[in-house]
């Protein structure tokens, strides 16, 4: 069975776990990012971990635009402008998700999962669910079925 696991990037850039149940209200804009342990900025780094069993599988990094702390209709749209390849390029969209991570990224990662580093899904691709519930207006849960069919 594949689940999602969530981590989000404190503003000490160390890893934080973040719940289902948070993303959800965080994506429907009823939360705001600094309830997570993160900073109520412009943005959101948030890292998206498929996992069969677990064992991850795949992990997705995403910039999550930001207004106050919260996930507004604009961000959203904002997202979703960079899922349109006549928008933003490909190279762009890796470019832009892709920076400003912390250099022992891979190390917390395998920490906060409980597994080597070796056992880490490479290499981390950019967007996953979070980009397709972006595109398509499905929630996050609802975008994983997508993601696979």
């Amino acid at each position: 069975m594949t689940t999602l696991r969530y981590f989000a990037l404190s503003p000490q850039s160390r890893l934080v776990r973040v719940t289902q149940s948070s993303l959800d209200a965080l994506w429907q804009g009823r939360l705001r990012a600094n309830a997570l342990g993160c900073s109520a900025g412009r943005e959101l780094r948030l890292i998206s971990v498929e996992c069969e069993g677990l064992r991850p599988t795949r992990a997705y990094l995403l910039r999550l635009p930001l207004t106050c702390g919260r996930f507004t209709v604009e961000d959203h749209l904002t997202l979703r402008l960079f899922t349109m390849p006549d928008c933003v390029t490909e190279r762009e969209n890796v470019r832009h998700h892709g920076r400003g991570w912390p250099d022992d990224l891979l190390s917390q990662l395998a920490v906060a999962l409980d597994v080597p580093v070796a056992d880490l899904p490479s290499p981390l691709r950019i967007g996953g669910p979070l980009f397709v519930a972006a595109s398509t207006g499905a929630t996050p849960r609802e975008a994983l079925r997508l993601l696979r069919q």
